[in-house]
């Protein structure tokens, strides 16, 4: 393994959310030469001696100092392939998410760093939510009791929702002995992770699954006579 402190094209934090350059603290990798034939390699068909292989660089990020683990295949015609994060790993897009909740909770992950702005941004995923699913009342509290009430969510989560209002609230008022910090943005992600794969992910994944099975209840059955 080799120290180096090169710079990389920007990359998005998946500790923090921000896109910057990053430093490589150090790198390995594990190219070699692979010799003609006929085979895929890496998802390139080696027809032509090539060198060919993983890279590992650890990462740190210029916004939040922590450090990440990167890999990717390098091969010398196309250079860096098949990117990916080991550690952390990226956020999962939440399945089935509308529009409107999508491009908020993409949003909010652009600013986890900041932890009150997170809290705040959260927040207003809860708000398209409920626009989403026309409950009523005049505020966050009321409408989460409203798609309770509609048995939309389960007591319990509206329960969850109602503790992210609080943080939400916590995060954009002036007070400095209620400032949220780090250790509540794994619990705020947590809290908002349930409450849409509950509303969204669990009702899509069942459409799609009778939508499966209704197109192999259409087939004909095989006659095995």
């Amino acid at each position: 393994m080799s120290d180096v402190n090169e710079l990389t094209d920007p990359l998005i934090c998946t500790h923090c959310g921000n896109k910057a350059p990053m430093q490589i603290k150090a790198k390995y990798d594990e190219i070699e030469w692979q010799s003609a034939g006929e085979r895929e390699c890496f998802g390139y068909m080696i027809e032509e001696g090539r060198q060919i292989g993983y890279v590992w660089e650890l990462l740190k990020c210029p916004s939040c100092n922590n450090i990440l683990l990167f890999r990717y295949v390098y091969e010398p015609s196309d250079g860096a392939t098949e990117e990916t994060f080991l550690y952390p790993k990226a956020s999962e897009q939440i399945y089935g998410l509308p529009e409107d909740v999508s491009r908020a909770y993409t949003e909010a992950q652009k600013i986890k760093r900041h932890s009150n702005s997170f809290g705040i941004q959260l927040g207003r995923v809860l708000e398209f939510v409920c626009l989403d699913k026309e409950a009523k009342g005049n505020n966050l509290k009321k409408k989460l009791k409203d798609m309770a009430d509609r048995e939309i969510i389960p007591k319990q989560l509206a329960d969850m929702g109602d503790a992210m209002r609080e943080f939400r609230n916590f995060g954009a008022h002036a007070n400095p002995f209620q400032e949220l910090t780090e250790k509540e943005v794994p619990i705020l992600e947590a809290l908002i992770k349930a409450i849409l794969e509950y509303v969204y992910s669990a009702p899509a994944l069942i459409q799609e699954a009778q939508s499966r099975i209704d197109e192999f209840n259409a087939k004909p059955e095989r006659n095995n006579s």
